[in-house]
Formats: structure tokens, C-alpha cells, sequence
């Protein structure tokens, strides 16, 4: 609680001096629980103000320094806190005091509105003004799950991001991570099936180059079959088939006639055939076939053998296979064994080397395991072939799917790494913690919005209750806020905020913000304001330990709605039934004053004003007489009253003025008795503003004029009941109040 200002020097008009060293100068200008401050236009209440909401904020006043000084600006306020005596000094690390709450103009323009509109930036500042502290809590762990303080503690979410993203970043590049992590199953060969499409790629990408190659290689134009048909012949097969023909047709014991052959040839004549003993005019046909056989089967034989037996040993496996490995095609590499083949070449060429010197000679390939081996690999060397000859060129959405299998083979190899095992692992880790922490902050973040709506929800109720206290012919029917915790600052706006206006007829009328300026008066939009601060005092879990400001909230009220407003304000208690530690009220109305002093009842309670000393050049402090403040307010109350009268305008207004003005005059007039009046129980009568009646008891018969005075009816002209503004007519208003001013004057 602040108890004292102990020296204001160079700001503005203030000057608040020291007269002894201890700077605890012994008047009696100390606060108290409830402290009233009068203060006239230009004699530094608003300054004064300022200085609190320095102390509150921490901003500088070098802008309010006094006109040309040039000395520094001087405040030392004393505070009692928690038991001790702590003191704030402007500029030193003890000028703070967070517990300072301000009602004024400037929190109307930065929470309520601003140039008679409710603006974006309202929307967002009025929800903390409402909430208060009590989520700063849940915002600061929400915060806390999000991100930390130091940005590397490696367990919120935007450490784990981070830790994810260098982590994502340090996957091969040379795959897709999103296809990586919905590998489920191993790929069995996957090898394999890589080989097999890069070989599809691979022929299709130098199709036309192999189909040449495939054409003219060894492989594909050696016959194996007819190569093995070939040197299965030998000269003496066809020239035996020859004799035994000849035998047969003219010889009559073939057995005898080949035995004949192994002398015969030594015995025989020129022109005996050899054969068969006959004159070779007789056999003639025989020889000529043996002629031409000679002269050309033989030939072609041999030239073939030749041939073929060339063919073949030229053949260069290391050689052949090297041509398509350069095309990128390995199919037939791939389907032999090099080394058993080159043995197989080398013992099968011995033997087309001994055919070639005797054609009669015996290869034998059909039991040979070299010929069938080599057998084997031209046959299947031939069937690769023929499918790069008559394969057709791929398209390109053919070559699209290939390709994509490819990479997910590759990546399903990768998966199954040890390098991928343990990226995979990392990944699901660092992913769980992941979603563990969206988890616990969605829960926080559900838990904070129920929370907001609940407290918006009872704000709500408390804002049109104490709009009906105060008399407003409006309420709020839409509040509904919004929560995000990614902005520190704005962590919280409005989302919907409309109103309703009853009027005259008592009908209800819908009001968009956007209708503000133009639907609300300039005292509806303060008691908005108002209505506002108190909710958010009555949620404030701390008000016990606040010190409440108000700097001249109430000038375009109403001296009925002041009244209300008064009341409101000081039972205001939060949801624990704690009131607030201290409240200050600034005002430069005399009448409104008056109203203050006597409605808080407070026995705790300071009037204050501050008045211009010549001596000490400048605004310091005073107490108020009270006594004086009423009757000035009275006079002043009375040339009201007249002038309306006069004018006959402002008779509504007038009416209850009346009810004041007689109040004040009856107590001052027979104070003596009213102040030692009691009741029958000897309890001594507190005399309220509306106790006109009770004053009238009060001083019994002592009042010349008591019974008019009562006839009058002075109680019922009070906005509270503002029916009787449409039922009287101007003419009767008149005559009320110039009934009142006759008794007056006679009092």
C-alpha cells in the first residue's frame, strides 16, 4: 500500500519538498486504504497520475519535467509491503510496483476504443485486461512445450523440430524419406530385381547398337547344331554308302565283295573296277557317282569343315562378351561360368584342329561334356539374343514405372542397411517424442480453452451485471474469445462482441461494433469502459494485494449513475471475497467528491487535494474541508436548479439536484441534532445521500417546512427510477423545483 509521497520535485507544477533530512516530514498528508484526491484543472492531478503509472509501468516522465529546469526529476514514494517499509525512487532499480491498476482515459484508448471505435487492436488487448494473470500459467507451460528459453534443450518442440530437421537432412539424398518411411517389408532378392530393370533400361537405352551387335555376334550366327551335325561327317561314311550301293547292285555276296577290298585294289587291272572285278565301261554310273563325289561333295565338305572349324576358333569369349558389356549388356556374362567355358573352348578346339587335318576323324561331341557345355551356353546365349532382336523400344510410361522401381528397390535395400536400420530407428524415436509432445500441448491447449471460455463466460455475466447495476440501457449478448499461444503478446482477441440496446419502447435492438460511435453516447461507452475494469477486478485472483487508481472516471455521468457507480466500486471483491489492498481516486469535481466522501463510508479513508503554494512554487498537498466542499457544491447545485427553472431546460437533470440541495441544507442547519441523533436502540443513524426521509425524522419538528418538504416527494427523482421523466410534463418538473427553491428560502 502506498503510504506516503515523500518528495515530487521538477515534474510539471508538483512540488512536494522535504523539510528534514529523514525526508519522513511530520504532516499529515499520508494515504490510507481509501484516499480521495481533489485536484483542479492545471494544478497537476493528471501529472500526478502519471507518476503512479510510472511506478506501475516503469516509463519515463522526462516529457512531464518541469518548464525550463534544469535539475532532475525527484520522486521518492514510500510503501508498505508485507509488513515492512519499502521505498520507490525514480530512476533506481526500486521504481517499479507491478500491483498498480489505472482507470483513465488511456486505458479506455488502449482496451475499450479509440476515436469512438472499437478497433482490431481492442480485441486483442481487452481479453489480458479480463484474463489477468490467471493464465499466465497455462500460457508459460504451453510455451514452455513449445519452445524453451535457450533454444537448445533438446525436449520442446522446437528443439525436436530442429533436432528432426537436421536429422531429415542427414538422410540420403539420393531417396525420398517420406518412401522411405512407409517401408513395412523387406523385398526378397531385391538385388536381383534392381539388376533385372537397370538391364531393361540399360537394352532399351542402346536397343538399336545391340540388336547390330547381337545380329553379328558368334552367339547368334553359329548354329550349334547344325556345327555339331556337321562334324559328327567323315569322308568314309559317304564313300562307303557309295561302295556298299555299288556291291549290292552287282555282286551277289556283299560280305565276300568287302573282304575282296583288302587285296583287290593290289590285283587289279586298269580297266577292272576295283570293286566288284567288272570293266569299268560296265560300272560306269558308279564311277562317275564316285567322281562327282569327289569332285564335289568331298569338296564342299572339306570347304565347310574348313569353314566352320575357322569360325569357331576365332571365337574370343573375353573378347565377345567385352562388345556387349561396353553396350551394358552382362545377360550372357552373367549365365556362364568364364573359366569352365574357356577350358571347354580350348579342349574342343584340339579337336576341330585334328578334324580339319582328317576329315574322317571321329569329334564325337555328342558324348563330349566340353561340346555340351559350350552347347549349353550358345543356346542360351542365342535366347537372350533373339529378345534384343525382336524387342520393341519401351515407351515413355513404361520407362517411368521401371524407373520407379528401381527406386523403391534401391530404397527397400537402403531400409534394410545397417545405416537405414539405425536411421529408421533415430527416426521413430525422435518422431514419438514428437507426437508426444503435440499431444501434451493439444491437452494444454484444450485445457486452456475450456478455462478462457469459462472465465469469459462468468466475465460476461459480471460485465451486464454491473451494466444493470449502473442503469445501462444495454448489454453484451456475444463475447467469445479466441486462444493461440504462438504470440506471446496476443495470445488471446476476440472473436465475436456484439450488443443490445432496449429502447424507449423496451424493444431490443441487435448492435454490431461496427455501430459503435454512432449508437453509443459518450457516457455509455465510459460506463463500457468501467463495467470492463470492474469485471476484470472481480477476477483477479491478486486483488488483495492491488492498489487500485481511478484518475476522473466519471465526468460524463450523470450525478444518479455516479451514484450507482460509487456503490459498485466500492464492495467490488474478487471470486475469493478479497477486496483490494488500497484505492486512490483523483477527481476534479467538488459535487462528485462530496458524493465519494459520503458514500464510502470507509472509517480508513484520506481526503486529499492539491493547491497551488506560492511559497513553495508549485502544486502540493492539503486536506480538504469537507464542510466547505458541500456547501460549495450546494450553491453550486442551487444555480443549477435556478437556471433551469429560468430556462426550463435541464429540468431532468434539476430533479434530483433538489434532492441534494436538501439533504445538505437540513444537516446544516440543525447539525447539532443530527449528529446526536439516535434511534431507539441508541445506535447513532448514518445519514445517506437518498435519506432525505430519515433526516426529516431526524429532526422531528424542529423543520418549519417538514410537511411540505415531504410532500414533495423529492426520494422518487432519481434516475434509478427515471419513470417519472415520462410521466411528468415539463410544466410540473417547473413548478417542482420552484416549490422546492420557496421552501428553501424559507428554511
Amino acid at each position: 500500500m502506498i503510504n506516503k509521497i515523500l518528495k515530487l520535485k521538477n515534474l510539471g507544477r508538483l512540488n512536494i519538498p522535504t523539510n528534514d533530512i529523514s525526508e519522513n516530514k511530520n504532516d499529515d498528508f499520508s494515504f490510507k486504504k481509501n484516499t480521495l484526491i481533489f485536484g483542479d484543472n492545471t494544478y497537476g492531478k493528471t501529472t500526478l497520475v502519471s507518476v503512479f503509472k510510472s511506478l506501475q509501468t516503469g516509463e519515463s516522465l522526462e516529457n512531464r519535467k518541469k518548464f525550463r529546469s534544469q535539475n532532475s526529476i525527484e520522486i521518492k514514494i514510500e510503501n508498505f509491503k508485507e509488513g515492512q517499509v519499502v521505498f520507490h525512487e525514480y530512476n533506481k532499480e526500486s521504481w517499479k510496483n507491478n500491483n498498480i491498476l489505472i482507470f483513465d482515459n488511456d486505458f479506455i484508448k488502449d482496451h475499450i476504443f479509440s476515436e469512438d471505435q472499437i478497433k482490431g487492436e481492442h480485441l486483442k488487448s481487452l481479453p489480458r485486461v479480463l484474463i489477468g494473470n490467471s493464465i499466465k500459467q497455462d500460457i508459460d507451460y504451453i510455451n514452455s512445450i513449445v519452445k524453451c528459453e535457450v533454444s537448445n534443450c533438446g525436449s520442446c518442440e522446437f528443439c525436436l523440430n530442429a533436432k528432426f530437421a537436421t536429422f531429415k537432412n542427414s538422410f540420403n539424398r539420393s531417396y525420398s524419406l517420406d518412401r522411405f518411411q512407409e517401408i513395412s517389408k523387406e523385398v526378397v532378392d531385391v538385388n536381383q530385381k534392381i539388376k533385372d530393370n537397370e538391364d531393361i533400361l540399360s537394352i532399351d537405352e542402346k536397343l538399336s547398337e545391340l540388336k547390330v551387335q547381337s545380329k553379328k555376334s558368334i552367339f547368334y550366327t553359329l548354329d550349334i547344331d547344325a556345327f555339331e551335325t556337321l562334324f559328327k561327317n567323315k569322308i568314309n561314311n559317304v564313300f562307303e554308302s557309295l561302295i556298299n550301293q555299288h556291291l549290292s547292285e552287282n555282286t551277289n555276296n556283299l560280305d565276300k565283295a568287302k573282304g575282296f577290298l583288302g587285296y583287290g585294289l593290289k590285283l587289279k587291272k586298269d580297266d577292272i573296277c576295283p570293286f566288284c572285278s567288272q570293266d569299268t565301261e560296265q560300272v560306269k554310273n558308279f564311277m562317275d557317282s564316285l567322281s562327282k563325289y569327289f569332285d564335289k561333295e568331298y569338296l564342299d565338305f572339306k570347304d565347310r569343315i574348313e569353314n566352320e572349324s575357322n569360325l569357331f576358333l576365332s571365337f574370343d569369349l573375353e573378347k565377345e562378351l567385352l562388345s556387349f558389356g561396353k553396350l551394358g549388356f552382362s545377360k550372357i556374362e552373367e549365365s556362364v561360368n568364364k573359366a569352365k567355358i574357356e577350358e571347354a573352348l580350348k579342349n574342343v578346339k584340339i579337336k576341330i584342329e585334328r578334324k580339319k587335318e582328317d576329315l574322317n576323324f571321329d569329334c564325337n561331341f555328342g558324348e563330349d561334356k566340353s561340346f555340351i557345355l559350350l552347347k549349353q551356353t550358345f543356346l542360351g546365349a542365342k535366347v537372350f539374343l533373339n529378345e534384343v532382336i525382336n524387342k520393341q523400344a519401351l515407351t515413355y510410361l513404361e520407362k517411368t514405372k521401371i524407373n520407379s522401381e528401381i527406386t523403391t528397390f534401391k530404397l527397400n535395400k537402403y531400409r534394410y542397411t545397417e545405416e537405414g536400420a539405425e536411421f529408421f530407428k533415430k527416426y521413430g524415436i525422435i518422431e514419438s517424442e514428437l507426437k508426444e509432445k503435440n499431444k501434451s500441448k493439444v491437452l494444454a491447449q484444450t485445457a486452456l480453452k475450456e478455462k478462457v471460455d469459462e472465465i469469459f463466460k462468468k466475465n460476461l455475466s459480471d460485465i451486464n451485471t454491473s451494466l444493470k447495476g449502473l442503469k445501462a440501457d444495454f448489454q453484451i449478448t456475444r463475447f467469445q474469445p479466441s486462444v493461440d499461444n504462438r504470440d506471446k503478446n496476443n495470445y488471446l482477441k476476440i472473436n465475436e462482441y456484439l450488443f443490445e440496446f432496449i429502447d424507449i419502447q423496451g424493444n431490443s435492438i441487435s448492435v454490431e461494433i461496427g455501430k459503435f460511435k454512432e449508437t453509443f453516447s459518450d457516457s455509455d461507452k465510459r460506463l463500457l469502459g468501467f463495467a470492463f475494469f470492474l469485471s476484470s477486478l472481480k477476477n483477479d485472483l491478486d486483488l488483495e494485494n492491488k492498489i487500485i487508481i481511478l484518475d476522473d472516471p466519471f465526468a460524463s455521468f450523470d450525478i444518479n449513475r455516479k451514484e450507482e457507480t460509487i456503490k459498485l466500486f466500492d464492495s467490488i471483491k474478487n471470486l475469493d471475497n478479497k477486496e483490494p489492498e488500497q484505492k486512490i481516486i483523483f477527481t476534479h469535481e467538488k459535487s462528485f467528491y462530496c458524493q465519494l466522501n459520503k458514500l464510502i463510508s470507509s472509517n480508513d479513508k484520506k481526503l486529499l487535494k492539491l493547491n497551488c503554494s506560492v511559497s513553495h512554487n508549485g502544486s502540493m498537498f492539503e486536506l480538504v474541508d469537507i464542510k466547505k466542499f458541500e456547501s460549495d457544491k450546494y450553491y453550486g447545485d442551487l444555480d443549477y436548479i435556478n437556471k433551469a427553472i429560468n430556462t426550463n431546460n435541464n429540468l431532468d437533470e434539476a430533479l434530483p439536484k433538489a434532492r441534494e440541495c436538501a439533504e445538505y441544507l437540513l444537516r446544516a442547519k440543525y447539525i447539532n441534532t443530527l449528529e446526536n441523533y439516535r434511534d431507539e436502540n441508541g445506535i447513532p443513524i448514518n445519514f445517506n445521500i437518498d435519506s432525505i426521509n430519515s433526516s426529516l425524522k431526524a429532526i422531528d419538528n424542529k423543520c418549519a417546512v417538514k410537511a411540505q418538504l415531504l410532500g414533495l416527494e423529492l426520494h422518487k427523482f432519481h434516475h434509478n427510477q427515471p419513470q417519472w421523466k415520462t410521466d411528468l410534463s415539463d410544466t410540473v418538473k417547473n413548478k417542482s423545483l420552484k416549490d422546492f427553491v420557496g421552501l428553501i428560502e424559507q428554511i
